[in-house]
């Protein structure tokens, strides 16, 4: 298989818009691939299951950097709860697909995925990297840069029904995701209201 579906150890990078930028190549390879109508799903499930490390790698190297110090910056915040949200969307997306009945349904869901996703790399690219260019000097990418690939390169994938906040406190909170501490208070396991979820859903 090529090396692009596969999370490798991203060594240096002094730029966290660059460390960003280099991982959304590697999804957009395999987006592709994915995505085409020649490629049998057999094929398309191994292809999945290797692409899976990165993508979760990478979003929690996001969130675990640029986006939580963006957070503090009014004219980031907007873009980065957008973009949390993002990432919300699409972990929802991804257990729905693992929970297809059949072929049929998960090459469905595969291409609904693909596709938001697909969106989510053209709006950094127009308008979220810009405006993080114009936000963070250049030193401050750099540490930025770091934060990212010790986060990203030391990533373990969590269980597919795990729901503990990937992010940090800070930025849960800030994104206003208060369902899970419901869950807690109201002594429901928080897999099973997701189950439920998806299941109707």
């Amino acid at each position: 298989m090529e090396a692009l579906e596969v999370l490798k150890p991203m060594k240096t990078c002094p730029d966290v818009l660059d460390c960003i930028a280099e991982d959304h190549e590697s999804l957009r390879s395999v987006l592709q691939r994915l995505q085409s109508p020649e490629l049998e799903p057999s094929r398309k499930k191994a292809i999945f299951k290797r692409f899976l490390p990165l993508y979760e790698a990478h979003t929690h190297a996001e969130e675990a950097s640029i986006m939580e110090e963006g957070l503090t910056l009014d004219s980031l915040r907007p873009l980065i709860l957008d973009s949390l949200e993002a990432h919300e969307v699409g972990d929802i997306l991804l257990g729905r697909i693992k929970l297809a009945v059949d072929i049929e349904q998960w090459v469905a869901r595969l291409n609904s995925f693909c596709a938001i996703l697909e969106h989510r790399l053209d709006v950094a690219q127009e308008k979220t990297f810009p405006a993080m260019r114009s936000a963070f000097s250049a030193e401050q990418r750099e540490l930025l840069g770091h934060r990212y690939l010790s986060a990203r390169n030391h990533h373990h994938v969590l269980p597919t029904l795990q729901l503990a906040p990937r992010t940090s406190p800070l930025i849960y909170d800030e994104a206003g995701k208060v369902g899970y501490l419901f869950a807690w208070l109201l002594g429901v396991p928080a897999w099973i209201l997701l189950l439920v979820f998806l299941v109707r859903g």
